[in-house]
């Protein structure tokens, strides 16, 4: 046999075993039969092509791997005989051949035997061009996971310095530290999502960092608060909002930074209510969103 007709041969046996699947699945039973005598005619088939042509098949669907996955004493003949008898004998098979859970069973082992050496057959037909493609990408695949983890372990060390260090405070005013921790992006909607530590009313925070300004530019910096925040970039007091408010009212400036890193604090108070801090930015001929974890820092490093 060529490569095309063992192709064509396991094409058609892997449709057929679908079908067969399909039909028990739905309880045609009577319907298989003529299905798993095709099949397994096409089995005898490559078993009488055995070492005819370019391929040692000598080793696929042969009664030790039969007799081993049916389970059963009998030869591959021998049940192939079987269903050839019931296939000439469709109405009421279960009498005539084998019971309907006999010959359920039957079919289920058949198929599971069929799929394992077809699979088999697959490897052994393998052409040199597409074994070198298979073992090139595992390499590429190898290649491109060591790769993967390398970047990842990359990212996580920078990302480490990402977002800004947050301090909290008992009162409005920065009375008593409570706690930190760091803030990767500051889009802030409930009291809770602040610092549980200190309460969901009568407390502070101050972010503190760098800001990573890409290029030489104008930003716009937006900062949406429920109550009171301030927001510095280079000591500068850009928006100055040190009061109660509510409505989630958004404050804007406009500045011009060089590209590089600047310095930024926000400080922020809640009284009792709402609690809500969000920080934005729009680089010029860009648009506005809140300020991602990677353009800032808690130290400048």
């Amino acid at each position: 046999m060529d490569m095309q007709e063992i192709r064509s041969l396991i094409n058609s046996t892997i449709y057929d075993l679908d079908t067969v699947d399909y039909l028990l699945d739905y309880g045609r039973i009577d319907e298989t039969v003529t299905i798993v005598n095709k099949i397994l005619n096409r089995i005898q088939y490559f078993r009488d092509q055995t070492g005819k042509g370019p391929y040692d098949l000598k080793d696929i669907f042969q009664d030790d791997f039969w007799i081993a996955k049916i389970n059963e004493a009998s030869t591959f003949g021998d049940m192939r005989n079987n269903v050839r008898q019931a296939s000439r004998q469709v109405i009421d098979i279960s009498e005539k051949v084998l019971n309907q859970e006999e010959y359920i069973n039957f079919v289920k082992k058949v198929a599971s035997w069929v799929y394992e050496n077809v699979r088999n057959l697959r490897r052994k037909v393998r052409t040199p061009l597409k074994k070198k493609i298979e073992r090139v990408s595992v390499f590429l695949a190898a290649s491109l996971a060591v790769g993967g983890l390398i970047v990842f372990c990359i990212m996580q060390i920078f990302a480490r310095n990402w977002g800004l260090h947050a301090d909290f405070y008992e009162g409005r005013n920065f009375d008593r530290y409570v706690s930190s921790e760091v803030r990767h992006a500051i889009d802030i909607s409930e009291p809770y999502d602040f610092d549980g530590k200190v309460g969901p009313d009568d407390f502070s925070a101050r972010y503190t960092g760098f800001l990573k300004a890409p290029k030489d530019g104008k930003y716009l910096f937006t900062i949406i608060v429920d109550d009171g925040a301030r927001l510095f970039i280079d000591g500068v007091p850009i928006i100055d909002e040190w009061r109660r408010q509510g409505d989630r009212i958004p404050f804007s400036k406009n500045i011009y930074l060089p590209k590089g890193l600047h310095s930024i604090r926000l400080d922020y108070f809640q009284s009792i209510g709402p609690a809500v801090l969000k920080l934005f930015w729009t680089p010029e001929h860009g648009q506005q969103k809140i300020i991602p974890a990677d353009f800032l820092r808690q130290n400048n490093e």
